[in-house]
């Protein structure tokens, strides 16, 4: 996992210097002309948004492995070429297609790390990975900027080819798979090139955030290029400008170190403490007479911004099968990406209208809003309630339970929610009404996943389970009545739940089908009591 981070923060940094060398050498091969730089912008920074479907689909269709390798030779390919390109317009025409061919990297390298780590490592390892990225992004324009006045552009590019070469090997030396195995029907169930969308769509939670990110990008876009314009407000000209975006950095980096402390359970705290906190900082920065404590709110807009990325990282890692996890989050990147330019052509008229520090203003009015649509997600705790595949198979995690692999309703075997409307799992599968939960019976619907019964717990009350439960757990009369109409005796699933010393959510109560208890027989153990003594 620590090589995969190394690469994909040797491999930012080597792009972002190259972003810079690029933009200085357009700048200065046609006069500044600022159709040449909006290209510039456009074709690089824009095309995420229009290829990533594309790279997700490949993603999910090949070996994750050899698509992220594949992506970063052909990157290298591409920067050589630049290396020796004189005219502007060749050069941007190869900067766009190392664009493309970079794409299936973000989504593969994302779809994989649920894969690559046990459950419980998910929020260290995508935290680990964040710091590396934006690490990157911070001390990569720098580099760039350094190395383009003294050295030139083309070495630049150079360097970064080479930037390239080293990611790909690092990704090779990997140990541990990178997909999930898959079934026919499950690969039958999210074909496509918009199954990506089709499930984030589908799923209530995933379709929250993904509007909360929209209206969040939207805010942040126009604050992003309102930038050097506050920076001279307050007369600090380029060197605030300079300071602005070294304090968001150095705030994301923060940002995304303390996004390892989350897990399954306060993924959703997270995504409302991060865009709370971007919310401060953009209404704060609104009303600040003095340009120091900006700086101090950039960090803090930084620290946000990346704490909620891992949060919503994780968040969609478990709740995604892992045979369509590359199109979802390419899905996802590309609306987000779409909002954010609508966001950079919103920023000139927003400006004109309230100044630099009300664009700001708005960004985190914006922020707040994203912030009240997470609210709900950490009420009822719907956001952790699915595990959508990924973690080793057979491996334990933190809570003695077995890491599921992704199961759907073609495929109904594995220890992991089905996938598809409805079959995600959890609360949210079993809401109704005015927040009672149906009783559920055996054999159960397509999608839904059987979960055994536990031991006895709280005031001598068996625990809810949606399989049928022993009859000498019920009154003799209900009993007696369920019998004679010959049908299997309906629990009402419960919020929390025994198990292995712990309550936990009704959701995470789950043993994978090669569990002891199921293939060796030893639930017949279950209720017997057991004490440690001297012999």
């Amino acid at each position: 996992m620590r090589r995969l981070a190394v690469a994909r923060a040797i491999s930012v940094t080597g792009g972002a210097a190259a972003y810079t060398a690029l933009m200085d050498a357009i700048f200065r091969k046609t006069g500044g002309d600022p159709g040449w730089m909006s290209a510039a912008l456009l074709l690089t920074f824009g095309v995420e948004g229009l290829a990533g479907p594309v790279g997700g689909f490949l993603s999910d269709r090949l070996d994750r492995r050899r698509v992220m390798v594949a992506s970063d030779l052909l990157g290298a390919a591409c920067f050589l070429a630049m290396g020796v390109a004189a005219d502007p317009g060749l050069l941007l025409a190869i900067a766009f297609l190392s664009a493309v061919v970079e794409t299936p990297f973000w989504s593969a390298s994302m779809a994989a790390i649920p894969n690559l780590v046990e459950e419980r490592d998910l929020a260290w390892a995508n935290s680990l990975v964040a710091v590396g990225r934006n690490a990157g992004i911070t001390i990569g324009p720098v580099v760039g900027g350094v190395l383009a006045a003294t050295i030139g552009a083309p070495a630049v590019f150079l360097a970064n080819a080479a930037s390239f070469l080293i990611s790909a090997a690092l990704i090779l030396t990997v140990r541990g798979r990178f997909s999930a195995p898959r079934s026919d029907g499950e690969a039958r169930e999210h074909r496509g090139l918009l199954a990506g969308f089709a499930f984030l769509l589908r799923d209530p939670v995933l379709r929250r955030i993904t509007a909360a990110w929209v209206v969040i990008v939207l805010g942040a876009g126009s604050a992003m290029v309102a930038d050097r314009a506050l920076a001279e407000v307050f007369g600090a000209g380029s060197i605030g400008f300079g300071l602005l975006i070294a304090a968001w950095g150095l705030g994301s980096v923060v940002g995304s170190l303390a996004g390892r402390v989350l897990d399954a359970r306060t993924e959703p705290i997270g995504l409302l403490a991060g865009t709370a906190a971007t919310a401060v900082a953009g209404l704060a920065t609104g009303v600040s007479p003095w340009f120091v404590p900006i700086l101090g709110l950039s960090f803090l807009w930084g620290t946000g911004d990346a704490f909620t990325l891992v949060a919503e990282q994780g968040i969609r890692q478990r709740r995604t099968p892992d045979v369509v996890r590359s199109r979802v989050m390419a899905a996802s990147d590309a609306i987000v990406h779409t909002a954010l330019a609508m966001g950079f052509g919103l920023a000139g008229p927003l400006l004109r209208l309230a100044g630099p520090q009300g664009v700001y203003a708005i960004g985190g009015a914006a922020a707040a809003v994203a912030a009240l649509l997470f609210v709900p997600m950490v009420r009822s705790g719907r956001a952790s309630a699915a595990v959508g595949g990924g973690g080793r198979p057979g491996r334990r995690t933190g809570r003695g339970h077995v890491a599921p692999r992704p199961v759907t309703a073609a495929d109904p075997s594995g220890g992991g929610p089905a996938s598809g409307p409805g079959g995600l799992g959890g609360p949210a599968r079993f809401r109704s009404g005015r927040g009672r939960a149906p009783a559920s019976t055996w054999p159960p619907p397509a999608g839904d996943e059987p979960r055994p019964p536990r031991a006895p717990s709280g005031r001598g009350r068996a625990p809810a389970s949606t399989w049928p439960t022993p009859g000498i757990l019920m009154a003799p009369r209900r009993r007696a009545r369920r019998r004679a109409e010959g049908g299997p005796v309906p629990i009402t699933p419960v919020e929390r739940i025994w198990v292995d010393g712990e309550l936990v959510d009704w959701s995470e109560a789950r043993f994978h089908v090669l569990s002891h208890a199921l293939h060796y027989g030893s639930g017949v153990f279950e209720g017997i009591r057991c004490y440690e003594t001297v012999r």
